[in-house]
């Protein structure tokens, strides 16, 4: 950590849970991807994701996280919502130090030379000074991120994929509101991580051919306005099904339809903590039974009474014998096929800022 300077006062910061050398939206893992571009290295912004890599927090924080720290993958521990709460990390734009190691617990070569080892970092001297820096204060930063989205053009994610040439933002910015649905083919694109890192409250700022690309979880992302919102279908329900019951059973048991597009608003802690006691709290996992909660009397389980969230795409079929799914269930008829489940796209909006405005775009990146 020599030479890490945090620009805000950690200790002071009560909504800043750690300050990292490292931000994650800004690999290449696609030769498709733009150049990389970089900015000025004392640049700063806040992410509701936490790094994982060169960071540090305060003693009245590990006074508050240490005696629940786990044993293993406390990396996605410190990402759940039960413990992140509502707290970002202050992070570079540039990163300042790198993984070099090709072989891990969780990496291997390959995946560590297509997503690590291009990722930009600053190799000039660290950085002493940060100048005014209240644009990274919670307030001050919150309402850039509005005046952002509210002066982007907007884009459909369609418009960054086929064999079109990409925009060229010439400054300005434009916003993306997508489906997770979307989101690999986003990521190969712009050349960002395979799932959504180094976002704040899942609105991603990414430097693209002259301007910036600000890519918004249509379903999660509280700062998109209401037309641009995707929402969850009328009657939706969560229904907490048996151990071994996949949700399309469950549904059907009860006259309803599972929705798989609906499972995504289920998928968090918070969902699964409504449905179902979580005794041993709630962390992070792969399948395709998944939200769930390990089943509280399992036996061939090491987990017994965990829930799990995912970052894969929830399916309505998956089950496992010890594991209990939520489940999102819909009125017959009111499953949405692919086209009219997708994100209103509007047409192509002129930006609505005039030329030399950065609309909050600059700011919500520190430039």
């Amino acid at each position: 950590m020599r030479g890490c300077h945090c620009p805000l006062h950690v200790r002071q910061c009560s909504d800043v849970i750690t300050a990292s050398h490292l931000n994650h939206p800004h690999s290449r893992p696609s030769a498709s991807a733009p150049p990389p571009q970089i900015h000025t290295p004392n640049c700063q912004f806040r992410t509701s994701y936490f790094p994982g890599l060169g960071w540090m927090l305060s003693s009245r924080l590990w006074e508050e996280l240490g005696p629940a720290w786990p044993q293993q993958h406390w990396d996605h521990w410190m990402r759940m919502e039960g413990v992140a709460r509502g707290r970002d990390c202050v992070v570079p734009e540039v990163n300042r130090n790198r993984n070099i190691g090709e072989v891990g617990a969780n990496m291997d070569r390959a995946a560590f030379r297509k997503s690590l080892q291009t990722m930009g970092w600053a190799r000039e001297a660290p950085a002493a000074g940060f100048g005014d820096v209240r644009y990274l204060l919670q307030p001050a930063y919150d309402a850039a991120a509005r005046a952002a989205v509210a002066g982007a053009q907007i884009l459909p994610p369609a418009a960054l994929r086929g064999a079109a040439p990409p925009p060229d933002l010439r400054g300005g910015a434009a916003l993306v509101p997508y489906l997770q649905e979307d989101y690999a083919r986003l990521a190969r694109r712009t050349g960002v991580w395979a799932f959504p890192r180094g976002h704040y409250r899942f609105l991603t700022s990414v430097p693209w051919r002259g301007g910036r690309l600000l890519l918004a979880d249509a379903r999660r992302c509280d700062l998109l306005p209401g037309a641009l919102r995707t929402l969850p279908t009328p009657g939706m329900r969560g229904v907490a099904a048996e151990p071994g019951v996949s949700c399309s059973a469950a549904c059907r048991a009860r006259g309803a339809v599972c929705s798989k597009a609906d499972l995504h608003f289920l998928n968090t802690c918070a969902a699964l903590m409504r449905a179902f006691p979580c005794p041993q709290g709630c962390s992070l996992e792969w399948g395709q039974d998944l939200p769930n909660m390990v089943a509280e009397g399992a036996r061939n389980h090491s987990s017994p009474g965990t829930c799990y969230v995912t970052q894969q795409m929830p399916q309505c079929r998956g089950q496992a014998p010890e594991t209990r799914r939520l489940c999102a269930c819909v009125p017959p008829g009111t499953v949405a096929d692919e086209a009219a489940a997708a994100v209103r796209r509007p047409r192509f909006l002129r930006p609505r800022v005039r030329a030399g405005e950065t609309g909050g775009a600059e700011a919500l990146a520190g430039a």
